[in-house]
């Protein structure tokens, strides 16, 4: 019998995210103060307008409620069906922001392109009217990223500023487990 806590040996980015969807459901505001900070196209928005998910499927999902162009390429649909943002919010003036986390490991260069590409067919679709989407990392602090894997990121926030807002040891833990 293990006698450890499974949260205290996790090292999945997905459950650290789970928790903090959790805490943002229960007070959102510091959360969007952190964002603000780090993006100042959206200072002036409301966090209470605000609409926050995780683990979206935007693709799938808007294509099937009739709110993006239907994608007729198989092999594309199969692809941008699965691609999944760990946080994307909504914001009023119909601009968006999709947050993609890591714990213990560092950002590919492949996972970028393909962001890169979802946000261009995302202001680019006529059907759900995003007007600007911007691309925020959530990583650990340890993680010295190149300037070239940094230009990809409109705003980047840690782990450990997760910590000094939401007062959870849980996310020191997914700061501390980079390259561990």
């Amino acid at each position: 019998m293990v006698k450890e806590k499974w949260y205290k040996i996790t090292r999945e980015e997905r459950f650290f995210c789970a928790v903090l969807f959790h805490d943002m459901m229960t007070d959102f505001s510091p959360f969007w103060n952190l964002i603000r900070t780090k993006l100042p196209e959206v200072l002036d928005i409301n966090f209470e307008d605000v609409g926050f998910y995780y683990e979206v499927c935007f693709f799938r999902d808007a294509e099937k409620a009739g709110h993006f162009e239907e994608i007729t390429d198989k092999k594309e649909k199969k692809r941008l069906f699965k691609r999944t943002f760990d946080f994307m919010l909504f914001l009023p003036d119909n601009t968006a922001i999709i947050i993609e986390a890591k714990a213990q490991q560092g950002y590919k260069t492949a996972q970028l392109e393909e962001l890169k590409e979802s946000i261009i067919k995302i202001k680019s679709n006529k059907k759900y009217p995003i007007k600007e989407c911007y691309l925020v990392g959530l990583a650990s602090s340890k993680n010295r990223m190149k300037d070239s894997t940094k230009e990809y990121f409109d705003a980047i926030i840690t782990w450990n500023e997760i910590v000094d807002i939401y007062k959870q040891d849980i996310y020191k833990r997914a700061d501390d487990l980079y390259r561990n």
